[in-house]
This record gives C-alpha cells, sequence and structure tokens, in this order.
C-alpha cells in the first residue's frame, strides 16, 4: 500500500516542472534535471513537513531558496577534471554525457572524482577510465 506521498509527490513535481519551465525558460528535460540535481527535491518526501501541501508556487520559492544555499563545491581545476571524465567515458562508452553524468551521481563517481583529483588529474586518460570502471565495480560488490 502507497503511503500519501507516494501518491502526491509525483503530481506536485509535474505541477512544479511546469513551473520551472516557464519561470526559467527552459525545456521539460532541463527542468527535471534542475529540480532531480537540488537538495530541494528529497524534502518533498519528508513525511512530518508535508511539502506536497504548499502550492506549487511557494514550493518553487522553497527550490530557489535550496539552490541559492547550494555551494559550488568544486574549484574550477575540479570541475574540467570531472568534465573531462564525463566527456572520456561517455566515449567510451557509447553513451550521451548527460546519461553519463547522471550515472557519476547515482554511484556517487563525481565525488570521487573530486576527492582523488590530486592523483588522478596527474595520470592518463586510460588509467583514469580504469580506475571509473575500477570504481564502479568495487561498488557493486559492496
Amino acid at each position: 500500500m502507497q503511503n500519501i506521498e507516494e501518491s502526491i509527490v509525483p503530481l506536485k513535481i509535474a505541477e512544479l516542472v511546469e513551473v520551472i519551465v516557464r519561470k526559467k525558460q527552459m525545456s521539460a528535460k532541463d527542468a527535471l534535471c534542475y529540480l532531480y540535481n537540488s537538495n530541494f527535491y528529497s524534502k518533498l518526501y519528508d513525511s512530518e513537513a508535508k511539502w506536497w501541501y504548499l502550492p506549487v508556487e511557494e514550493l518553487y520559492i522553497e527550490l530557489e531558496k535550496t539552490k541559492k544555499q547550494e555551494k559550488i563545491d568544486f574549484t574550477s581545476r575540479e570541475l574540467l577534471f570531472v568534465i573531462f571524465c564525463i566527456e572520456r567515458y561517455s566515449i567510451k562508452q557509447g553513451k550521451n554525457p548527460l546519461e553519463v553524468y547522471s550515472l557519476f551521481e547515482r554511484k556517487d563517481v563525481t565525488d570521487y572524482l573530486k576527492d582523488n583529483f590530486e592523483i588522478l588529474h596527474t595520470q592518463g586518460e586510460e588509467y583514469i577510465l580504469e580506475e571509473i570502471d575500477l570504481y564502479f565495480k568495487k561498488r557493486k560488490n559492496s
């Protein structure tokens, strides 16, 4: 049996995405990425806070507040390195870079790359891509 959040939140997300599209003037796909890639998204399922009861315009305001509070936690060198890894891994796997980015985020590869930047960025492309594959294998087995 579903709890109330599982029934209501998808409807609220759809409404919120429409507001994001309108206010940010972006595509629905970009708006989905914008929402799902925020700390605010998980708040929608908080059964104690009951965020889903708020009108969608208020949810949008709260989303924007959260986005402003989220800090960029990468130096420009680290960001460039992560982008390099996403682009090269997408070519290696024959996938779209957005798919690879999503995979990296789900599996915490982005954080791994950032945390190990000082060592990894001095290595060659083949070594880095092998390290990413090894990271996936270790995560799969644990």
